[in-house]
């Protein structure tokens, strides 16, 4: 069994670490599985991953940035995340692709997967799987749709482009609809991933399993509060709140919840903010902001030292800081409607609040506060017991090796 995973961006970033947990858990099972993509350089030959030339990049570089300036000359308001099948790669003219028993498209973006590569995907010979870790696959360009439901009904309006009839959506739908058709199966990181790909136009009826996102477990540990605190140089004594995202200001992330919740706690007795992540909003004195993090052993020493973590996306595929934050002993208060009930054990190990309501947020704060620290280790406790049982790398890349080995053997016998 060779596996070939395709991969979009760095390692470094949210879903290349997930797909980089899995190759190297499936590498320790004894697996012969191979990385390519758009990946950073100087990773040690280990990792067996293999990048795209300059020749190869350049030429769908350029035409996708000319692309991009067109849509949004015509869309002024075109969201960042939201780009239809355009200009990219060739993954499928590579010779590992073509030796491979099986590829597994990690990340699916119009950047990576250019339009030889949708249109020679029912001449592939090899069965090839695409994870879900949005909503790209069967939407008409957006990753993430809000409260649109278009992608149930072939994206004939989007409101990320002013709302009327849209054929570049709809074009864009029906373009992946029969591209998609020859795939062999799909996998949702959630099964709130995996239900919203069940209602879609594009993949109704698809052959859709549910393997959830691998978490390096073994980088995210319990470290004493004083100690993480004293480390960062956090109040020692304060009720800390920790919350985190790659884009701090993104709505669906949940910024305009938590500047509400920052308004309404303007200081108060005994309460310290510690936040990450890029694009901040005005933050309050009584926080402490880290910037980008990229090193793991510092956002396991952010997660401990804060006593309760705040995850307020409106819309996720998985959630990987609800995940990490639990495997440091940590307590996260999350929305409903998102995979945080798929993580988060309502009291046991957080609170599930009414999605968006910020003074819901405000109550699981508050009682988390009233709890006293005892109550919330307990809660940690619970939580990273639940994490490392369910998300660790070798349990996910089992269930991997189980899906691959059942679609190889359909291949073999023609079904």
């Amino acid at each position: 069994m060779k596996i070939l995973h395709i991969v979009s961006g760095p390692l470094s970033s949210g879903a290349g670490k997930g797909a980089r947990a899995l190759h190297e858990s499936l590498q320790a099972l004894g697996v012969d599985t191979a990385i390519l993509g758009r990946v950073e350089k100087g990773l040690a030959p280990a990792v067996n991953a293999n990048g795209f030339s300059f020749s190869e990049k350049f030429l769908p570089g350029v035409m996708n940035r000319f692309f991009l300036r067109r849509l949004n000359r015509r869309f002024p308001k075109t969201p960042v995340m939201f780009h239809p099948i355009s200009y990219g790669l060739a993954p499928q003219r590579r010779l590992e692709f073509k030796e491979a028993s099986l590829v597994h498209v990690q990340f699916s973006h119009a950047a990576t997967l250019g339009p030889s590569f949708w249109q020679e995907l029912s001449r592939v010979k090899n069965p090839v799987v695409f994870t879900l870790r949005d909503m790209w696959l069967f939407t008409g360009g957006c990753h993430f749709s809000l409260d649109c439901r278009g992608y149930e009904t072939g994206c004939d309006v989007c409101p990320m482009l002013g709302g009327g009839a849209e054929t570049l959506t709809a074009t864009d739908v029906r373009r992946k609809l029969e591209a998609l058709k020859s795939a062999a199966a799909f996998v949702a990181i959630s099964h709130d991933i995996a239900e919203k790909a069940r209602q879609s136009v594009v993949l109704k009826g698809a052959d859709i399993r549910v393997i959830p996102n691998s978490i390096d477990t073994a980088g995210f540990e319990l470290i004493d509060k004083a100690t993480a605190r004293a480390a960062l140089g956090l109040p020692r004594d304060a009720f800390i709140v920790g919350f985190g995202a790659l884009n701090l200001s993104e709505v669906r992330k949940g910024s305009k919840v938590v500047t509400d919740v920052l308004h309404d706690m303007v200081e108060p007795d005994g309460v310290h903010w510690a936040i990450f992540g890029g694009n901040p909003f005005d933050l309050p004195s009584n926080a402490t902001y880290f910037g980008r993090v990229q090193v793991q052993s510092k956002l396991n020493l952010i997660y401990a030292a804060a006593d309760v973590f705040l995850m307020p996306s409106l819309q996720e595929s998985f959630g990987k800081t609800t995940a990490e934050a639990l495997l440091s002993g940590t307590p996260v208060i999350a929305f409903d409607s998102t995979p945080a009930v798929e993580i988060i054990d309502h009291e046991d190990s957080g609170w599930i609040v009414t999605n968006g309501d910020a003074a819901a947020v405000i109550r699981a704060l508050k009682d988390a506060h009233a709890g006293g620290r005892a109550r919330l280790a307990a809660m940690g406790r619970v939580g990273r017991r639940n994490v490392l049982a369910r998300f660790s790398p070798n349990v996910v890349a089992r269930m991997h090796i189980d899906l691959y080995r059942d679609l190889i053997a359909r291949s073999q016998t023609g079904r």
